[in-house]
């Protein structure tokens, strides 16, 4: 089996308010430039997945398209969150939980959750703050994403060496959401990959052996994007759109902790895979 190319981290009109190109589009930029596949990573939203899935007759022969989401938290920036075939949360499509909520629902379903630019532009980023703010939660999350070509050298610098330290697969994407930026990152796989489950499987078992791309940015350090207007702003943008959604969120929330109450978890993928070690399993579960 040769290996595949995948752009794990992309934006699409349908999805995200801020995306420029249509699905049908985005992958048929990507297989023109010689990807196998790509993962569909729009903010707090499924809908582009979703009008994929459906239409059938507009899919491209040997190119797949998965169904992810960027989860945007009100406490510790974006995620990017990988369910199982056949699980689809409405609560996902909501904004505004806060990370140890997001984390404890995805796993309890199956899912696998990791850190999108992890040190990108702050309010944005897991790793922007106090050290004891977001440490508690390395030993949870599952990958990191440690190329994205909207950020700087030295942030994927830094989130290489954050993964290596903590022993956790890496992922890479083009965070493009317009036409000239996409394929600018990839993911190489050394797996098949035909749905969400082999993903999964794929990158808690370390399948994804090169992440790399184009710079986007070529300075060293940020400038603009850690600029305190902007970022405040920014941050103001999302707590306002996390206050409005809040009733429908907790809603949907209650009947997930419902469910939770009187169901056993899903086990996570690589619970079943014997070559991962037991203390893999209880450092991120435990």
């Amino acid at each position: 089996m040769s290996q595949m190319k995948f752009d794990l981290h992309c934006h699409t009109k349908e999805g995200s308010p801020d995306g420029k190109v249509s699905v049908f589009e985005y992958a048929k930029i990507l297989k023109d430039k010689g990807f196998d596949g790509m993962l569909i990573t729009d903010h707090d939203s499924y809908r582009a997945a979703r009008i994929w899935q459906k239409s059938k007759d507009k899919q491209l022969p040997n190119f797949c398209v998965l169904k992810g989401i960027e989860y945007d938290t009100v406490d510790h920036g974006h995620f990017i969150v990988i369910m199982p075939e056949g699980v689809d949360l409405k609560v996902f499509e909501i904004r505004g939980m806060r990370l140890k909520t997001l984390i404890s629902i995805t796993h309890f379903f199956g899912g696998i959750i990791g850190p999108a630019h992890p040190y990108g532009a702050k309010f944005l980023s897991l790793m922007k703050g106090k050290e004891s703010k977001y440490k508690k939660y390395l030993s949870q999350i599952d990958f990191i994403e440690t190329f994205n070509t909207s950020e700087y050298i030295s942030d994927n610098e830094q989130a290489l060496k954050l993964a290596k330290s903590w022993q956790l697969p890496c992922t890479g994407g083009s965070d493009s959401h317009k036409a000239n930026t996409i394929g600018e990152a990839y993911s190489i796989i050394d797996f098949e990959i035909n749905n969400t489950n082999d993903l999964i499987e794929a990158i808690l078992n370390k399948k994804v052996v090169k992440v790399g791309g184009s710079q986007r940015y070529k300075r060293k350090h940020p400038i603009l994007t850690n600029a305190f207007p902007l970022g405040f702003l920014f941050y103001s943008y999302n707590i306002l759109l996390t206050v409005i959604s809040t009733p429908l969120r907790v809603f949907r929330r209650i009947e997930i902790f419902r469910y939770m109450k009187r169901h056993q978890p899903r086990k996570p993928m690589y619970w079943i895979n014997e070559n991962i070690s037991k203390q893999t399993s209880e450092r991120r579960y435990g």
